[in-house]
């Protein structure tokens, strides 16, 4: 499609972001779940149909399902990053399309909105709450989704568009248009 080749902004960045974030976390509490119902059927089995040395080494060897929201948070600050370093080394052509890229962070947040009443609404069910409190972060971060999407993309805005426009036009090198 023409009209998503070769563009540079911030709105792909944003709408990246709250995308890799929801699906993180829907994901990290999914494993949870099924790492919780997996336990617990194994450990409701008898000691002789099942060794008690079995159920232990299997209850270690979940243990690892609990980095969920710690690799939730350096996923978000590494996706933050990047977002914050190409809205400095993007070049500016035209702070017109900040009243573009406005309106179109508004329907991102719209979005978020939606995402984050879809993330309260699983978060209702019983298993699923369980789970999702041993990852505070992610359930925090998924319950106020459209504001940190607008406050992210304010602050990509507020970097990207308040720089000087660049003219590439001299040829004198910083021009990507062209490469694939």
């Amino acid at each position: 499609m023409k009209l998503f080749k070769n563009k540079k902004g911030l709105a792909s960045g944003i709408i990246a972001i709250m995308a890799v974030m929801f699906t993180s976390a829907f994901l990290s509490v999914i494993a949870l779940v099924m790492a919780d119902q997996f336990t617990q059927v194994i450990n409701s089995q008898s000691n002789e149909t099942i060794p008690q040395d079995v159920k232990d080494k299997i209850a270690e060897n979940t243990q690892f399902m609990n980095w969920g929201d710690k690799l939730f948070v350096m996923m978000f600050v590494v996706l933050l990053l990047t977002y914050i370093i190409s809205s400095m080394t993007l070049p500016v052509m035209r702070p017109i399309f900040l009243l573009l890229f406005m309106g179109l962070l508004i329907f991102v947040c719209f979005i978020a909105m939606w995402l984050s009443n879809a993330w309260v609404y699983i978060m209702q069910e019983g298993f699923i709450a369980t789970a999702a409190q041993s990852l505070p972060f992610t359930d925090y971060f998924m319950r106020n989704l459209p504001v940190i999407t607008f406050i992210i993309g304010i602050m990509g805005a507020a970097i990207f568009y308040g720089r000087k426009q660049e003219d590439f036009s001299s040829g004198s090198g910083g021009d990507t248009s062209g490469i694939e």
